[in-house]
């Protein structure tokens, strides 16, 4: 079966358009304080420790979503910012949140995939900053070549880093840790502030009976002949997603990439009871060009 890329991007864009409007709710890195600081405070370090400076850079977002981190990149002083996202439903969410803001004057969003997006500022000669993505690179149809084409729009200097892409080499490992905080992630539902008190009750024993009885009532109704295709997270389902295979790229004397493991878990008391495994990684590449 050839999958196409097309086919992956649309998928995606479907997906996300249906989701955008819980889309806040059911991730922890949105709707918990404490996850959503902790990839705040993980950003900052990265940024640090690649010698650049936030305040008074262009900023580019790929996969922005709702924009989730919006409202902080704005704080920093930036020069701009420019959002983009394959969903029109999330960048719809996105300008809701906008609209919040004091000052909009410098932020820019834009439906439409980064792949595109891509090849028509490099018609521009428009080049970026800090280049940042969160959970993106593992839906992609050919990471390493998107890889490639990012060098191409990074400044002197510049710097792009890919947030919360799923570890392959822990994923299927049992720890007591990761298997208590994915339950008790989809138990609570994240979303634990709703101000009806009765529906918050209502979701929380849904949940509970469906981790109870889910798995049986799904395989009923599915036919062992059918296969779940999910090219949502392509890479995870039909590619080799291995980020330390994926940026053995070409000899390029101009960049430095590199990627590096860490933990992440929504409720953070577990790690008094468990060492958590680094399930994720972050990816950093670096234009060492400087003018």
């Amino acid at each position: 079966m050839t999958i196409k890329q097309t086919e992956i991007l649309e998928s995606n864009r479907l997906f996300h358009n249906k989701r955008a409007n819980r889309h806040d709710k059911v991730n922890s890195y949105i709707s918990k304080n404490g996850c959503k600081r902790f990839y705040e405070k993980l950003f900052i370090q990265i940024i640090t420790k690649e010698n650049t400076v936030i305040e008074k850079s262009s900023i580019l977002e790929l996969g922005c979503g709702t924009g989730n981190f919006i409202e902080f990149l704005s704080t920093q002083g930036t020069a701009s910012y420019v959002g983009i996202d394959i969903s029109e439903k999330m960048i719809d969410r996105a300008k809701q949140k906008l609209l919040k803001l004091n000052s909009s004057s410098n932020i820019s969003l834009y439906a439409k995939s980064a792949e595109d997006f891509i090849e028509e500022i490099k018609l521009k000669n428009k080049k970026f900053d800090v280049i940042f993505s969160f959970s993106f690179l593992h839906h992609l149809f050919d990471p390493k070549r998107f890889l490639h084409s990012i060098e191409g729009i990074l400044t002197p200097g510049g710097v792009y880093i890919a947030l919360h892409e799923p570890n392959i080499f822990t994923m299927d490992k049992p720890d007591f840790a990761k298997y208590i905080d994915a339950r008790l992630a989809y138990f609570f539902g994240y979303d634990t502030l709703d101000s009806n008190f009765l529906l918050r009750i209502k979701k929380i024993v849904f949940r509970f009976l469906w981790m109870l009885f889910g798995r049986i009532i799904t395989s009923l109704g599915r036919s062992n002949s059918v296969k779940d295709l999910d090219y949502i997270d392509y890479q995870l389902n039909f590619g080799n997603f291995n980020l330390i295979e994926i940026i053995d790229l070409e000899a390029n004397q101009s960049i430095r990439i590199y990627t590096k493991p860490y933990g992440y878990f929504v409720f953070g008391l577990l790690k008094r009871f468990s060492k958590f495994p680094n399930n994720y990684f972050y990816l950093v590449i670096k234009n060492k060009n400087y003018l």
